[in-house]
């Protein structure tokens, strides 16, 4: 659940609680003000400057797909179909990304976890992306994608 319907839930379930000196639409239009608030300061604490031959680019965390090693520097796959590649190794991007849905699922590979759709663990342990793409994931962390998706599976 995003930061908007966290409060929207929020005030539907307390709105009895809650006194209206004021006009709907002025409650509606204050309301809107304090979601975009929140919404505006969780988006800035999520993002990450990513340092490339030539510029620094500010990416927030919630388009990159996966992160991929690539020598000493790291390409990040991003959601609107680019790729940036980055000066950084992946080491130092796992270290940043830790607790925000992100996880090495390979020495290569780091992952956001808010984009894959299938596990296939039979064989060699795969993570399927939502746009098709399939990366290998270390037996060593086969069990901890699976913790993830039963965690998942607990809040349906």
């Amino acid at each position: 659940m995003n930061c908007k319907e966290g409060l929207q839930e929020f005030l539907e379930a307390n709105k009895e609680h809650i006194r209206y000196s004021t006009t709907i639409d002025n409650l509606k239009n204050t309301t809107k003000f304090f979601i975009d608030e929140l919404t505006g300061n969780y988006e800035s604490e999520n993002k990450l400057a990513v340092n490339t031959d030539k510029q620094i680019n500010i990416i927030h965390t919630h388009e990159i797909i996966y992160l991929e090693a690539s020598g000493k520097k790291t390409k990040l796959h991003l959601s609107n179909n680019k790729c940036v590649e980055a000066t950084t190794g992946i080491d130092s991007y796992e270290i940043k990304l830790t607790g925000d849905n992100f996880i090495k699922v390979h020495e290569k590979y780091i992952v956001n976890l808010e984009y894959f759709s299938k596990f296939n663990f039979k064989n060699k342990p795969e993570l399927e992306l939502i746009n098709g793409i399939i990366l290998p994931v270390d037996p060593d962390k086969k069990n901890l994608i699976i913790n993830y998706i039963e965690n998942i599976s607990d809040k349906i």
